[in-house]
């Protein structure tokens, strides 16, 4: 059973209050766009609408918001997260012919943030009252749920190591499974006869997959994460008490599953990527945690039928690094006071490695 403190919601756009339905559809699936005024005169729409939508991409995008800042003595505060997440939909409602090449932005280009890590990294959340048990689909209307185009997934070594993502996607899986049995029921009982209704419910809902997955393991997360660097090293048996991690299993094993005949949940250009985080002076660890994960491959059995070419997610032959200065208080890790240690003892050291669809190499 989840916790709802590890989904960090709420949603960036969601409406106050909370609806108390899961049973209705977006405006768009009855919209007539030939009632939408064209916008002749508007320079937007004199642009091609490849240009319109990476425009819209760009509004749309989850920021930081600033005026809520994190102070600088939040554990939980990053680079990344500076602040709470949120997201202006204001664009949605300024015309009709607006919104219908904009209302699933917000949640496509959002991720789903879960967050097993420590409790000190956990960022803030507002908490809503649960709904029924079979209607909670992650605090979202079943249409909503059934647009995330990425889930963002925060983990300590011992979950990651026994089965964390693939808990979570199969949790995902099913509450999207539930989503468009509400959603085929919403345009069968509430719209007879709506080829249009139905048509955009199997097009523009439930053909939507998720098309990015990222894994972190913060500093606090790994087994042995206390263990002083300068009695590690790669070259000596001490390596046992570095930080390092074993490959996951390939996440599209997760579903569709066996006997399951449902929708896939992760699309086939479905990108994987990790984010690991340690203190400065464990960076050499990191480092050659990261140069072990390169040779990672996962399988993608949908793009791998007999007689065809295998494909595989493998990494893009890229890391990206990137570090931060923080005042570090740990009084678990003493070592960390060493006087060898001072110019590296408040940094705090990441790694970016991602992995994409590519040919097999036989």
């Amino acid at each position: 059973m989840w916790r709802e403190d590890q989904v960090v919601w709420p949603p960036y756009w969601t409406p106050t209050p909370l609806p108390d339905t899961q049973d209705g559809l977006p405006l768009a699936a009855t919209l007539n766009k030939a009632e939408n005024n064209p916008q002749k005169d508007s320079p937007l729409f004199r642009l091609s609408p490849e240009i319109r939508v990476r425009i819209y991409d760009l509004a749309l995008q989850t920021f930081c918001d600033q005026d809520r800042a994190f102070g600088d003595r939040d554990l939980f505060k990053r680079p990344s997260l500076t602040g709470p997440r949120r997201i202006y939909t204001a664009l949605l409602r300024t015309c009709r012919a607006v919104y219908a090449e904009t209302w699933a932005l917000p949640l496509i280009n959002t991720s789903l943030v879960i967050h097993e890590g420590s409790e000190e990294d956990r960022p803030p959340s507002r908490p809503h009252s649960v709904m029924s048990p079979n209607k909670r689909l992650f605090y979202l209307q079943a249409w909503q749920l059934l647009l995330i185009g990425g889930v963002d997934m925060t983990f300590q070594q011992i979950r990651l190591e026994n089965g964390g993502i693939e808990e979570w996607l199969r949790r995902l899986h099913h509450a999207r499974g539930h989503a468009r049995e509400i959603m085929r029921r919403v345009a069968s009982e509430k719209h007879p006869g709506s080829q249009f209704v139905k048509d955009f419910v199997e097009n523009s809902l439930i053909g939507v997959r998720v098309r990015a997955l990222t894994v972190r393991v913060n500093r606090r997360d790994w087994w042995n994460w206390t263990n002083d660097p300068s009695t590690n090293s790669p070259e000596r048996a001490s390596r046992k008490r570095m930080i390092r991690v074993l490959q996951p299993k390939t996440p599209h094993d997760f579903g569709p599953y066996p006997n399951d005949d449902s929708e896939p949940l992760l699309g086939e250009d479905c990108t994987l990527s990790f984010v690991l985080e340690t203190f400065g002076p464990k960076a050499n660890e990191l480092d050659y945690t990261v140069n072990q994960a390169k040779e990672w491959v996962f399988a993608i059995p949908s793009l791998s039928q007999e007689g065809q070419n295998r494909h595989v997610l493998g990494w893009d032959g890229q890391v990206r690094d990137e570090s931060w200065e923080q005042a570090v208080n740990e009084p678990r890790i003493a070592w960390l006071r060493k006087p060898v240690y001072s110019t590296v003892r408040n940094r705090i050291e990441v790694r970016f490695i991602r992995f994409i669809p590519k040919l097999a190499q036989d």
